[in-house]
Parts: C-alpha cells; sequence; structure tokens
C-alpha cells in the first residue's frame, strides 16, 4: 500500500487480489503469512485497512496484481516477492498509470 503525494487528498493505493492471485501470491511469497491463513482472512484485512484509511479522509484505489507480472517485475528489480515489495510495485502501478494519464492530457493539449 502506498501513498500518492501528487493530490490535496492522499490517495493510498492497496493491493487487490482475486482468489486465484491470491493463491498464486502465497506460492511465491517470501512471507506467505502476511497474507493471511485463508483468503477471505486476507480480504477482511484488506478491507478493514481501506476503510481505516477513507476514515481518516483518504481515498483508496484498488490495484489488481496479476502475480506473474509482480514476479517478474520483483526479478527485474531484484526484490524479493514480500509486503514490501508488494508495496513499491502497488506504488510503481499508480505512479505509471498517472504518468500516462498526464501525458495522454498533454497530447490533446490540456494542462494539468
Amino acid at each position: 500500500m502506498k501513498k500518492n503525494d501528487n493530490s490535496e487528498k492522499a490517495v493510498y493505493g492497496i493491493t487487490w487480489l482475486t482468489r486465484e492471485e491470491w493463491q498464486k501470491m502465497r506460492a511465491i511469497a517470501a512471507d506467505p503469512d502476511t497474507l493471511s491463513s485463508s483468503y477471505e482472512d486476507w480480504m477482511m484485512m484488506v478491507w478493514r485497512i481501506a476503510k481505516d484509511l477513507e476514515q481518516e479522509g483518504n481515498r483508496v484505489k484498488k490495484i489488481p496484481v496479476d502475480t506473474g507480472i509482480f514476479a517478474e517485475w520483483c526479478g527485474h528489480n531484484n526484490r524479493l516477492p514480500n509486503n514490501a515489495a508488494r508495496s513499491e510495485y502497488v506504488s510503481y502501478v499508480m505512479a505509471t498509470e498517472r504518468a500516462f494519464r498526464q501525458s495522454k492530457k498533454r497530447m490533446k493539449g490540456g494542462d494539468e
């Protein structure tokens, strides 16, 4: 989970996994215990974190994570596939999306 510092209201990205991706993530994770023992428990934890952040006035963006792409990113960046890397990856995805949107606006002649 990472904060995007480029807006007035804080936007936090949160790792979003389908049941299948959660199972794959547990299989490759260097720290599988941080993903809870069941998908349902993990989802409850994620929802609780998102709710707490939103109650503090922040925005939360669910970032779908493909485990295969995440694993490639970890290898390319010499990172273990752990909680810190998942957080950094979500931040990377958010920054990439933001840069793409800004580039698109500039191409259309809009300012940000």
